[in-house]
């Protein structure tokens, strides 16, 4: 009788450990698919050099002896800019200066780190500045 309970005791210890170990396995795998967030607020502001109904990208700095300039592009989502000093963003045209505050989200995964960018506001600063050459060409 008591050999019985001792195999019935130690089957049970065995059921015990296994299933522990199956939690175990499991919180360490799903602490493994977490994925840690970060959002920062930044601002920028530039020369407007490209412009689409869903894009804009914008010059920041320019390095005129190297000859290299920085730009940045971003997605527009039309009905969450806000836009200061214009009315719509068809009258933002390539050569405005602007500043842009966004928000960069920044999804850190096991193996990899993906950012994304998306517009909250767009401050019209001034408008294109219209060079000399340019004008005297359309003069005969």
């Amino acid at each position: 009788m008591k050999r019985i309970h001792f195999k019935q005791f130690y089957l049970i210890e065995i059921l015990v450990f296994i299933l522990s170990m199956v939690i175990v396995v499991n919180c360490v795998e799903a602490k493994e698919d977490e994925v840690k967030i970060t959002r920062e607020i930044k601002e920028i502001q530039g020369e407007i050099s490209a412009i689409g109904k869903d894009y804009i990208s914008i010059v920041y700095q320019r390095e005129r002896e190297k000859g290299v300039e920085y730009e940045i592009w971003f997605p527009l989502d039309k009905d969450n800019v806000r836009l200061i000093h214009k009315e719509s963003l068809e009258e933002l045209k390539v050569g405005d200066f602007i500043r842009v505050q966004y928000e960069e989200i920044t999804k850190e995964y096991k193996e990899k780190v993906r950012s994304f960018r998306k517009v909250k506001t767009i401050s019209f600063i001034k408008p294109a500045v219209r060079k000399p050459e340019l004008l005297l060409k359309g003069v005969k």
